[in-house]
């Protein structure tokens, strides 16, 4: 007798740009038990190209694409300065969201976020894929029970490559955009409620030549 084939999980996403097309739709596309149902940008022509290779319909508009299509989750993947009301679509459809970070640049939008998804009780997760890597695999194996007293993270990666990263409003700074990596995985590493944060800085460095 032959086997039945699984079903799939039909997926959406919501931006195609930048993070979505090195980070997702390639490996997503090869996954046997995933359709690539379909995708909204408000770059028409992007997200028309994008839908044209990856076999899916494409949107410009995110409540017209949840409204009309059956989907099981969806991909949330705009800049940290274009989260508006994505997630809280998704997560009063009832939908699967992942939603690649950071979730916003204020505190306000992200509680908004968080509080919409433990409402609606749905499965969600954010993309800090360092979670995921085999050398945290092995750090969890090594500290196992011990006490940890004190963490010490960097983050060095070049000056920020697209220009709205570069903007305090656009991104929420370096600390929001990139460095929050470190601080996750202290804290998935770690453990613990975060007491006090303290942070320095410096302006201007961007927008200099170093030679």
């Amino acid at each position: 007798m032959a086997k039945s084939k699984a079903k799939q999980v039909r997926v959406g996403f919501i931006g195609v740009g930048g993070v979505a097309r090195w980070a997702h739709l390639g490996h997503l596309s090869k996954w046997e038990d995933v359709k690539l149902v379909s995708f909204c940008d408000v770059n028409k022509e992007g997200v028309e190209k994008a839908a044209a290779e990856y076999g899916a319909k494409a949107y410009t508009d995110a409540k017209a694409m949840l409204d009309h299509e059956d989907l099981d989750a969806v991909y949330v993947c705009v800049p940290p300065f274009a989260h508006a009301d994505q997630e809280l679509m998704v997560a009063a459809r009832k939908k699967a969201l992942f939603v690649e970070k950071p979730l916003s640049t204020t505190l306000e939008k992200a509680r908004e976020i968080h509080e919409a998804v433990r409402k609606a009780k749905i499965v969600s997760a954010v993309g800090y894929n360092w979670r995921a890597c085999e050398v945290t695999k092995k750090a969890q194996e090594l500290i196992g029970t011990k006490p940890v007293s004190a963490a010490y993270g960097y983050w060095v990666g070049g000056m920020p490559g697209a220009a709205w990263w570069r903007q305090q409003k656009m991104s929420g700074g370096q600390l929001n955009e990139q460095t929050t990596h470190i601080v996750d995985i202290a804290r998935y590493l770690i453990g613990g409620k975060v007491v006090k944060v303290y942070a320095s800085g410096a302006k201007g460095i961007a927008g200099k030549r170093v030679d």
